[in-house]
């Protein structure tokens, strides 16, 4: 057994007489292994239970390399640790990478994990990468991996454009220091596994995360990247603490049937405040959740996107919200929209509003759309038998709001504060205001 520093820089290590030479790594201090010198192809190393083998950049040359359970092997290599051929830390002929072991990557360039790493590993992976800016991402090799223990001490973890990982059931990603990598190399993490899911702690920015099982985001801060999406598929919610959400991410509801709003979607600033929110797959959003998030404020600084086949009720199964749906970007309504049946509810919209497809409804249910951008917003959208709003108000500080499309009010169309409104007219296009109250068209601003 060696329980002390191992170098060979220079010179030959072989095996006198027949058989086989048995180099085993030992102890609790951390092991650095040196290599450089001619190693013969009868010498096999192991990595103990609870020892700590330290590679640097080093490669181990030899018959068969095994790390047993519990065991710690930190590699410096570009290369990581391969399956086979002459890459990585480890080139000896038989390579067995045991998957309740710990691997640590702490090089000073960029590497790879390594198609030696275990696919499912029950022991931790951690990326302690020192290197600068610019050399200090380490790159998943095989896409679909399952941890359960993801430490990000140092540098970047790269999971992969396209590629994704799965966190097992009870898995934890601890930010320490590192994060992922920026944009789409930042991956997909998957948590589908188990009832409890897993979690976060500390501070990270995670690009994708799906979810078809519990997700708890942690008490630190972490940060969907901008680009990025959350996704909770049918089973999916979040645990104790909501995401927060940088500029241009989304939160995307992909359920296929009823879904209560819940943490994701829960506040006006910080966590749980998404940027971009989509429905897809026959998602029908439960605003209120029965009831208990009725008066939970529903807001986006950007783009709500209902695809067809999913919706949002504000009345849904006759329990109305209290709380007004604002949209600050565009909204882009291909599925359908139901006002509250409560007074107190109204919806506002700082961008376009487009509806597209046959598909696209929208029943206001006595209630307003306010139009309160500060640039040009267009009313738009391909489909040809839009219900008619109930009251538009325009309150635009400044720009215009115009649009390509018949719009038709069945209440009153009221231009608020000193705004300005575009009113088109040119061949069909035209806006309707089917009441005969004396106060159907109305100005309420100064000018």
């Amino acid at each position: 057994n060696v329980a002390v520093d191992y170098s060979l820089s220079s010179g030959t290590l072989e095996v006198s007489g027949t058989g086989s030479g048995e180099m085993r790594f030992n102890g609790t201090s951390v092991l650095s292994f040196t290599g450089g010198g001619t190693v013969t192809s009868l010498v096999n190393y192991t990595v103990l239970t609870n020892a700590i083998l330290d590679m640097g950049i080093s490669v181990a040359l030899g018959n068969n390399f095994t790390t047993q359970t519990g065991s710690t092997l930190r590699m410096g290599s570009g290369g990581g640790i391969a399956a086979s051929g002459a890459t990585g830390n480890v080139q000896t002929t038989n390579r067995t990478f045991n998957s309740a072991a710990n691997y640590v990557y702490n090089g000073f360039i960029n590497q790879n994990t390594g198609t030696g790493l275990p696919s499912t590993l029950t022991g931790q992976l951690t990326i302690a990468n020192a290197g600068g800016a610019g050399n200090n991402t380490v790159t998943l090799s095989v896409s679909g991996s399952t941890f359960s223990t993801i430490n990000l001490n140092a540098g970047l973890f790269a999971i992969g454009t396209g590629q994704n990982i799965s966190m097992a059931n009870l898995g934890v990603i601890n930010g320490n220091g590192g994060d992922f990598a920026t944009g789409t190399s930042g991956g997909t993490i998957n948590v589908f596994s188990g009832p409890n899911g897993a979690s976060f702690t500390g501070n990270s920015n995670p690009y994708n995360v799906t979810c078809s099982s519990g997700v708890n985001f942690g008490a630190g801060t972490v940060t969907i990247q901008s680009g990025g999406t959350f996704q909770i598929n049918a089973g999916g919610f979040v645990q104790t603490n909501a995401p927060f959400y940088g500029n241009g991410s989304n939160l995307r509801y992909f359920t296929n049937g009823n879904y209560d709003r819940f943490l994701e979607w829960s506040a006006s600033s910080g966590r749980g405040y998404p940027w971009n929110v989509q429905l897809s797959n026959n998602t029908n959003l439960v605003p209120h959740a029965g009831g208990a998030y009725a008066s939970t404020v529903m807001q986006a600084p950007g783009n709500l996107t209902i695809d067809a086949g999913s919706n949002i009720y504000m009345d849904c199964n006759s329990v109305n919200m209290i709380e007004d749906l604002r949209v600050n970007g565009n909204l882009q309504l291909n599925g359908n929209l139901s006002g509250s049946g409560n007074a107190a509810s109204d919806f506002f919209v700082g961008g376009n509003w487009v509806n597209d497809g046959p598909a696209a409804n929208f029943f206001p249910n006595g209630r307003s759309v306010t139009f309160n951008g500060t640039g040009a917003q267009v009313f738009s959208g391909t489909n040809p038998s839009m219900p008619a709003f109930f009251t538009v108000r325009v309150d635009k500080p400044s720009g215009a709001l115009s649009h390509t499309v018949n719009m038709v009010v069945s209440s009153q169309l009221i231009f608020e504060a000193a705004n300005a409104a575009t009113i088109s007219n040119s061949g069909a296009i035209e806006v309707s205001v089917t009441s005969n109250a004396t106060a159907a068209v109305q100005r309420l601003g100064s000018t």
